[in-house]
């Protein structure tokens, strides 16, 4: 799981034109670098080799996550056609949004306005990333509601529950890895990925939680309030990124 009170302080700064006063800056030289070129920054302050290998690693890590996602999404598509299963339809639904968020970051880490960790391009993703949960956000809780009025027990064949076991740990690894880069790379986008991809993981394991509790107590209603709630969190976080973004007066992201 994701530290709940971990805090962060990213800060991206606006790049600076080239001049002729900055060749007569001085520098100091470490063997951490291997040539010239290293002792730039890029724009959140790293130095630009370091940005650029947890760059790659951010590229690589959403790869995977929209291979694995799209796999687990269709697999978990089918199963709630054949089973009837609501929880299994809203984890297919849970990793199509989850593949679009992970599509925003690959966007935002493309180009040369990727490698160079240009702000504006940050913002834009950060404002399609927080738009796409509002999204996502109505999507799950009218799925939600739906089953609570038609009373959508879940069914319990057990390769329900191994799909949701493998979902779950699959979640857990990609959620991880992709809170871990965006650490490193002071990413607020990256960042709101790995959340998307924890609630997703969350959703997966209260679909395996709730096909077990059906079986031996026949409640049927966890996974749907389960689901209100997170719904109710991609709402809030969403507005939350836009309206602290939007309210921000100056160049540089500030992440308390």
């Amino acid at each position: 799981m994701l530290p709940s009170r971990t805090q962060f302080s990213f800060s991206m700064k606006r790049p600076v034109e080239d001049s002729d006063e900055s060749d007569n800056e001085s520098v100091c030289v470490s063997s951490y670098f291997d040539d010239k070129d290293d002792f730039h920054e890029s724009s959140n302050g790293l130095p630009i080799n370091v940005y650029l290998k947890w760059r790659k690693a951010a590229l690589l890590i959403c790869g995977l996550s929209i291979g694995f996602e799209f796999v687990l999404g269709i697999i978990s598509l089918v199963l709630s056609i054949i089973y009837r299963s609501p929880g299994t339809f809203g984890m297919a639904i849970d990793s199509v949004v989850d593949i679009a968020t992970t599509m925003v970051v690959i966007w935002r880490f493309s180009g040369s306005d990727g490698t160079k960790n240009s702000y504006i391009r940050e913002q834009r993703a950060n404002y399609g990333i927080s738009l796409l949960f509002i999204l996502s956000s109505f999507a799950v809780l009218s799925k939600a509601i739906f089953d609570l009025i038609r009373a959508n027990k879940p069914y319990f064949p057990y390769i329900l529950c191994s799909a949701a076991s493998v979902s779950f740990a699959a979640y857990t690894g990609l959620a991880w890895a992709k809170y871990v880069v965006a650490q490193k790379l002071q990413s607020r986008v990256m960042y709101s990925d790995a959340i998307n991809t924890f609630c997703v993981d969350l959703m997966a394991g209260m679909v395996l939680i709730s096909l077990l509790v059906y079986k031996y107590t026949s409640t049927w209603y966890i996974g749907s309030i389960v689901a209100i709630l997170i719904s109710l969190f991609l709402f809030f976080y969403g507005v939350r990124n836009i309206a602290r973004q939007s309210s921000s007066k100056e160049a540089a992201l500030q992440w308390k």
